[in-house]
Formats: C-alpha cells, structure tokens, sequence
C-alpha cells in the first residue's frame, strides 16, 4: 500500500533509486504469514487526494481493544514520480494491546479551516472509540486495504446500527464506505466503532477516518499508538525520534543507529563494570548482520528488526541512566503552558504568560515518576517562571504571576497597553518540602529570573529600569538587580539598553548573561553573553561578536556553565520566537568574535532566523532549557512539535553528544520546564569587592587604556589624539511610531557626545567618565575625525576602575611592558564639545551651519545650483526611514529637504536591517573621513570658510552615524510644527 499525495517535487527513496524493480514489503506478524508486493512496474496504491501546507497538532482520540496484536500504520509521505521513484515508503508497525489498556492516536490534519478534525487508524479486531467535539456531526469512512478480490471479510458497526459486512473488492484498490454519524446521539460525544472478522484470513486491515462536516481535507497523520504506561511513552518517544531522523521505527537502519551509540556510552563508562551491556551490545550487532543477510536474500525478517530495535533500545536506555553522574533521583522543574508570542520579548513577561502551572519536584527519573508540587493549589492557577535551586539545595526561588482577574488577550506590538492572562511576574521564595512559602518582590514592575549568588544574595532581572526597547517600545527593558534573600536592599548592577536576562553564576563567582543591545550595527546578531561581578563591576562581552562569521544563533538562552570548564551550555535561539532552538556549547577561552568558539551539539536542530529556517516552525522539534551535567551529557527540554510555542510539546529528556535521548518525564496536557536536580552544588567563589570605596559620594569610573594602537595595525603611530565618548540614550517615552529612526537608517538609538579626552604619544589614555551610563568611544584624529570606534557599550559603576589593552585589540592581547605615560597622571577629565554635551542632530548642530555659510547659494529655487535645497524651510518625506511598525498609525516622518540633500553625499552606515557592515570593521572604513561632503569642504568651496568649530560639529554629526533627531521629544515637537 502506497499512500500518495500531490508534490511539485519528489526525492528518491533511499536506496531505492535505481533498482528495478523496486520492492516494498508490506509485513504481518510472525504467526500471519502474509506478504505482498508492489514493483516499479506496477504500483498499486490508494490515494489521498491533498494539497496541503500546513500541519496542525491533531485533538487527542483514544481507543480500547482487547488482547492480541493490531496493526496501525505510520505515514511519512508516499509520492509517485515518473520512472517509479517514490518520497518516503509507508511501513506497517505492531502494537501489543493488553486487555483494558487504553491508547492514544495522535496525528496530523492538514488544515483548510478553523476546527479541523480528523482521526484515523487502522485495526483488524476489536473496539475503538473516537472522541471528537459535542454536536459534531460527520461521516466515517471505512477502506479496505487487502487486494485479496474479496476473500476477507468484516463487520463494521457504528454506535450498534449501520451495520454492514464489508469486504474487498476485485482488483487493486480498495473502497471506501461511508457513514453519517452524529455524535449528540452518544454519551459525551464519543463514537463507538465495532469490528469484527466475518470470514477470510485474520490479516483484514481496515481503515477507519472521521470527518466532521465542512471538512474536505484528507488526512495524511502520523499515528503512534501505544499503551499510556511507562514502557509505552517511552517505546512511542523512540519511534518519533526515528522518524525525525528519516528512519522507519524497528528498521535496519535504526538498529545499527542504537547499537553505535550504545557503544559509544560504553567507550564513555570504562570505569563502570558494563560487562552485561557490552555482552549484549556485541550479540546485537551480530544478530544485526545476520538478520541484514537474511533480508538480502530476500526473506521477511521485519518482525524481527522490530524485536531487535527494541531490545537494543532499551539495553541502552539502561546503560545511560547508570550514568555516575546521575548522582539525583530528584528534579525541580516547572509545568507551564509554553509562551505563545513569537518574540523574546514576551518569554520574561509574567502578562504574556498562560495561566496554570506549577512547580513540581520529580521523584524518580522516568515517566511514572513520583511527581510532587512545592505550591499546591494556592499558587496553581497563575504562570511559573524560571526557578532557582539554592546551593545547599534547600530553598527555591522562582517568578510567579498571579492570573489577572479579567483576562485579556496579551497586548503584544501595543505600546502602552496593558493586559493578559496573568499580572506582572513577582519572586517567591520556598522551601524544597513546600513550606515557608514567601514573597520577596512587588510592586509594578516585572521582576524575574532569579539567581542565588555566593555571597547569599539574590540576582534577578527586572523592568524596574523604566525603560523602552527602542525597536518596538511595547517591550520593556530588564536590567539586573541583585538583593538580600529577604527581598531587601535592591540594588542595580547593570544599565540595561534593550534588556539582559538569564543571568547564571559561573565557578569563578562572576555572573554570566545575555545582553541585547543596538549600537551603530545591523540586526542580525545583537544578543551576546556578557559577563558581570555580582556587585555590577568588570561587565564585559564573553562571547557573541561574530558577524562577519554568520550565521549563528540570534540569540544565546539560559546560558549554564558546564562544570569544570571554560565551557556554556546554552540555547541557541531565535529573535522572534519563545526562547527556543538548538542546544549549543560556547568555549569561552577560544576567539569570541567568531564561531570558533562555537558548538551545534543537536545537529538537527539548525540555528532559527539564520539559517533559512523557519523562525516559528522547525521539522525537527525544538529544545530549550539545557541543564548540563558534562560535556558530553546533558538535561533539557524538547518537543517534537513544529510549533515554537507547542503549548503542551516539551518534555524532559537526557541527552548526550552521542545522539542518545532519553525521556525521562512528559506531563498530560502541559509543558515541562527548566529541570534541575534536586541535590547540593558547590558554591562558587566569592570575589572580593572591585569598586574603590575612597569617594562615597562620586558618580564617576575611570577607564585606563594602555595603547590605543592596539588593534589599529593599519594606523600610523601618533594619528590618535583625543577619544570622543558617545553616550547612547536609552528609550523612556513611548512615540509613534513605536520603532523611530533617529534618521534614514541611522539607528534607533539618540546619541550624546560628552567630549573628548587626549591620548598620549604612546597610545596611553587615563580619564573619568560619568557612572551609570551607556558609553562607547571613537579614536579620532587631529582634526576630531573618527578613525575607528566602538559598535557596542560599556557602562562602569561608581568607583569603579576598568582597563583595556587597546583599540580592537586581538582576543587575549597582552599589555605593553612599558609604563603607560597616562597612568602617571591624574585622570583627565571630558572636555565637552563647543556646542555643549547635549544629543547630537542636524537641525541643532548642522543646519544652523548651512544657515550661516550655504543657504544663500543653495535656497531650493530654480537654477542649478540654488536648486540644491540647503534650506530649513522644506520638508519633505524621510524616503528609507526605518520606523514602520506593526499596528501603529502615525504621519509619514517627514524632515527638512536639506537633511535629505546632504545624505548624499555622506558615508555612515544604513541601520535597520539584517545586513549591513560587518564587525570589526577596519580603520577609515565608514564615517567622516569617507564622506564627501568633508573632501569637498576641505579641498575648498567658493568662499565658504568654516570656522574650526562649525567643522567639528558637522564632522561629529557624520561620526555619529548622521541621525536627524537628536532623541524622541525632537519628533513630538517636529510633529506640532
């Protein structure tokens, strides 16, 4: 039997290409001696007539059947091309039912509607029930598969009337029979079908597919059917992990899959006695070849691949989970139903999250598991967040949000609006037996992902920032926070642009996390793990600054350090999806501006958003929340789902680099988050307080930068005089358009020059800086030109002191030997610019220059010059301007004509999408010393004589990536104007 749909295009099957003829075999059981054959010359085949796209998880049926074996079939997709060739065969599978069980069929309906649902399944005996919606009516269709001209005979009865003896019909396909069935005559909307053999063989296959009416898709699922025991969820994950990887459940292939990685767990245990399973693994291998000749022969061994599979499987199983570093039978891990918004974003925020939850303790590391809740019912009916475990592994903290009393659907891209199932996240506190419930955080803030740190207190990040992500400010911003285990003294350890999350603690005491962040750089990677003292000194990019070397992942998720290693287990996820992708493994000692350092460890699984994939569906399931316990073995979550946001898809798995996953726990109807085992850690190091506490009143650091040349190899020694420091200004006003570009292309982000500071003839540079703020510098020459500058931000607490070895330097530079001249001196102070330390924009800075110097020749009328609108006077639309989004209304954003004119003749790089310029870009690359509107000026223009002031400022505004607004009130007032 071939089951066939329409393609535009079909593949080969495997090994199948060029015999002739080609031979699929349609398999029973070792007691029903049956078999049938289909060659390339003549296929016989029932066809299902569909055109479909998209594939939505099927509502669950169940059924009951006595003792004794059945047949179900699993599709993947059978499609004829000429010459005989075919997609993927079809493969008949056993299910043993005992008397009483009660199984699930699960499949796939291709939708052509809201409320689609099909079932369908195949069986010879017995009785089966489909639950479908009340007051459902629809029609079942029954088909009969044998093409034994009529010999095999059944009874069909459906809820005890329409009874009818169906049997084959001469030739080579089957006929379908179809009733009208109402399900407001059954009990509680069940159907229940009866089936019984009349006369010929035992074989009759019969397949039976409800479909309400309205429905005219046909369906192609794919069905596992096993007992809902222990053995049966976890024989049922096998089978779809095989399909996964384009193999038939109990073929050869898949058992020389699991034999091979069988062994390699025992190459991995050599100092465990796996005498047994080495045995076992050794005799497999042999019964493999054996049974591998039998089949060239052309004899039906497929009953015995099925025995074999199994029984290697689940030699296997039990080799992993001898695992010495197994050393818990406990795990903490969270219910929850899966964020259903397909951006980051909405992954943090307690409104964004489904109500009904729970954080649960599993007893036990198998699906029949002891599941134990730490909450109960006074928390239940909220949404769980990530929890923490607390080193001596006694107290739990974890985010909770209340469900909101009247809930609303989530206003995700509506700035401002408030909504959702649930109220903003807050952390509690409880202890691992479930007492001692206590709330630390409340208010109005979002407040979650919580971190227990050695000195006792508590990191998390929250939105108490009050600030605006400024591609779309109906996302908040989260910094980090850390405070007393009581809830007490909060306080802020980072200045967050756009957001930092998942933060985690490293061996060495330092905290690692994912910082976001857009400075004068394309989107395509701008979420990279950074690393941060608990008391918010020393925070520096770990590793992520790898554009020129793409794709990568958008996005590093729940960053955990594996232990005893430079190593981080993470997510690498997408952007715009819910936190979810491939599992990844990041060495932070190897180069962390490219892909070196990088490590893909579920190859099936490619990087979402950068590796043409689908962001939000994905063939191969997803995973998130590693735990890892090696670097080799590790715990996380997956879903089969194609679906990000399966809200009941994740499952708790262990896994390894060796391709071996295990389930160990999947809860009915919901999702399974963030396990962690229930067991003591080591606490990291402590680290000493960095911050100089000799001026409690300051709100400055000081930066020590040994040799800017460093870095700057193409750059002759002596060029670089001042360092020009660049504040980049976070959003804190909702506008309209959410997403405002400060110019065309310019970048989201206002930008305040504070000044200049010198660079001494060695490199050297000594200076304070204000505390608190996003800064980046630019190495400029002696007429303020950038030369090269920095496309990302550091901030410094108050006190606190950093250093640098140059400008751009090598990953791992050392300084130089010599004494830096600089750090012989007092720290140097900003030298605003002469227009003062205000954010930089063309009207403010340049065109009061064009006013002064150009207008007159350049005043928009006729002639060929003068028509080179120079002018404040016109406006005109901001053609290129990156500042749609979704959902919102406003005005075309509109700016002076002579912006637009002298745009043209400016080099700065075009922001707001995810190409552009690569990082690190090289010295003169971009900027003032490109553009040639300086090369004009400089060769000299009629009499225009520019003083040395009105220069600096056009050149800073070119440096500064030419914006137009100076920050968001700037486009309010432009609006009224």
């Amino acid at each position: 039997m071939f089951v066939v749909s329409r393609h535009t295009h079909c593949r080969p099957f495997p090994n199948q290409t060029n015999r002739e003829p080609l031979m699929i075999t349609r398999h029973r059981s070792a007691t029903d001696s049956f078999e049938t054959r289909y060659s390339g010359r003549f296929m016989v085949g029932v066809l299902l007539l569909s055109l479909f796209t998209t594939c939505l998880p099927l509502e669950r049926a169940h059924a009951e059947g006595p003792g004794g074996r059945s047949r179900f079939l699993h599709v993947e997709c059978g499609a004829f091309c000429p010459g005989g060739a075919l997609d993927w065969a079809t493969r008949w599978d056993d299910a043993t039912l005992a008397e009483g069980y009660r199984y699930s069929v699960s499949g796939r309906t291709y939708r052509g509607g809201s409320g689609d649902f099909h079932c369908w399944f195949f069986t010879d005996k017995g009785s089966v029930t489909i639950e479908c919606p009340k007051k459902t009516q629809g029609t079942l269709h029954v088909l009969m598969l044998d093409g034994d001209s009529g010999q095999r005979k059944q009874e069909v009865v459906v809820e005890g009337k329409n009874r009818e003896v169906v049997a084959n019909f001469p030739g080579p396909r089957g006929a379908w029979r179809k009733y009208p069935v109402s399900a407001d005559d059954t009990a509680d909307g069940k159907i229940l079908i009866e089936v019984a053999k009349v006369g010929g063989a035992n074989a009759v296959l019969t397949r039976i597919d409800f479909v309400p009416d309205g429905v005219k898709d046909a369906l192609l699922p794919e069905v596992g059917v096993f007992p809902q025991t222990s053995k049966g969820l976890i024989e049922q994950d096998w089978y779809r992990q095989e399909r996964l990887q384009r193999r038939q459940p109990g073929s050869e292939p898949a058992v020389l899959a699991a034999i091979e990685r069988g062994q390699a767990l025992l190459r991995a245990f050599r100092q465990l006695d796996v005498t047994q399973a080495k045995t076992q693994l050794d005799q497999f291998r042999v019964r493999h070849g054996k049974l591998a000749e039998r089949e060239q022969q052309g004899e039906n061994v497929a009953e015995l691949w099925n025995e074999l599979y199994f029984e290697t499987r689940w030699t296997v199983r039990e080799l992993a989970f001898r695992n010495p570093l197994l050393d818990f039978d406990e795990l903490l891990f969270v219910k929850r139903h899966t964020p259903q918004f397909g951006h980051q974003c909405s992954h943090h925020v307690g409104s964004a999250q489904r109500r009904g939850g729970d954080l649960c303790v599993l007893k036990g590391l198998s699906p029949d598991g002891e599941v134990r809740s730490l909450i109960g019912e006074e928390l239940s009916s909220g949404a769980i967040g990530r929890p923490d475990l607390s080193f001596d592994a006694r107290r739990v903290v974890f985010p909770y949000a209340k469900p909101r009393e009247v809930p609303t659907p989530y206003p995700i891209g509506k700035a401002g609006a408030i909504g959702g199932d649930c109220e903003d996240y807050q952390l509690f506190q409880i202890n691992v037996d479930g007492s001692g419930l206590e709330q630390l955080t409340d208010g109005l803030a979002e407040n979650t992902e919580p971190c227990y740190l050695p000195n006792g207190r508590i990191c998390f990040t929250s939105s108490r920032c009050d600030r605006l992500v400024q591609c779309g400010d109906w996302a908040i911003v989260f910094s980090m926070y850390t405070m007393n285990p009581d809830g007490s003294d909060v306080k802020a350890i980072t200045e967050a642009k756009e957001g930092e999350w998942f933060p985690s603690v490293l061996e060495d005491g330092r905290i690692i996390y994912m910082r976001w962040e857009y400075v004068l750089k394309a989107f395509n990677n701008i979420q990279y793990l950074w690393t941060v003292n608990p008391d918010g000194t020393g925070a520096k990019l770990a590793y992520g600054d790898h554009y020129a070397f793409s794709p990568g992942p958008r996005s590093f998720i729940e960053p955990r350090q594996i232990p005893g290693t430079s190593k981080i287990m993470t997510t690498g996820a997408a952007h715009h999806n819910c936190g979810v992708g491939p599992i990844c493994i990041v060495d932070l000692d190897k180069n962390r501006g490219n892909l070196s350092g990088l490590e893909r460890i579920t190859p099936e699984v490619r990087y979402p958003e950068t590796d043409e994939v689908a962001t939000e569906k994905h063939t191969a399931g997803w995973y998130n929340a590693p735990y890892p316990l090696s670097e080799t073995f590790y715990l996380a979550c997956y879903s089969f789902e194609a679906a990000h946001n399966a809200a009941a898809g994740y499952g708790i798995y262990l896994l390894d680099t060796h391709g071996n996953k295990e389930l160990i726990f999947r809860a009915p109807d919901i999702s399974c988050y963030s396990p962690i085992p229930l067991r003591r850690r080591a606490v990291p190091a402590q680290l000493a307080r960095v911050r100089a506490p000799r001026d409690p009143a300051s709100h400055s650091g000081t930066v020590l930068m040994a040799d800017v040349y460093r870095g700057l190899s193409d750059v002759k020694r002596g060029t670089i005089k001042h360092l020009r420091v660049v504040e980049t200004i976070p959003k804190t006003a909702h506008s309209n358009p959410q997403r405002l570009d400060m110019g065309v292309g310019s970048g989201w982000d206002p930008r305040r020059i504070l000044g200049t500071v010198p660079v001494e003839k060695d490199g050297s540079a000594h200076f304070t800086v204000p505390a608190g703020k996003s800064l980046f510098l630019q190495a400029l020459d002696e007429d303020h030109m950038n030369v090269r500058g920095m496309r990302s931000f550091m901030n410094l607490q108050a006190n606190e002191q950093v250093s640098c070895v140059g400008c751009h330097e090598s990953y791992g530079s050392a300084p130089p030997n010599l004494p830096a001249v600089a750090f012989a001196k007092k720290p140097a102070k900003i030298s605003a610019p002469p227009w003062g330390a205000v954010p930089v924009s063309f009207p403010k800075l340049v065109q009061p220059v064009l006013n002064q110097h150009c207008v007159s020749c350049h005043d928009g009328s006729e002639g060929k010059n003068k028509s080179f609108d120079l002018t404040a006077k016109n406006l005109v639309v901001a053609k290129g301007a990156n500042n749609e989004q979704a959902g919102t209304t406003h005005r075309a954003f509109k700016v002076t004509a002579s912006f637009m004119n002298l745009l043209e003749h400016v080099d700065y790089t075009r922001l707001g999408g995810y190409e552009g310029k690569n990082v690190p870009m090289a010295a003169y690359s971009v900027g003032s010393h490109r553009s040639s509107m300086i090369t004009m000026l400089d060769a000299g223009h009629y009499d225009v004589k520019l003083s040395k002031s009105e220069r600096r400022a056009i050149v800073a505004w070119i440096d500064c990536n030419a914006p137009y607004l100076g920050g968001w009130n700037d486009y309010f007032v432009a609006e009224h104007e």
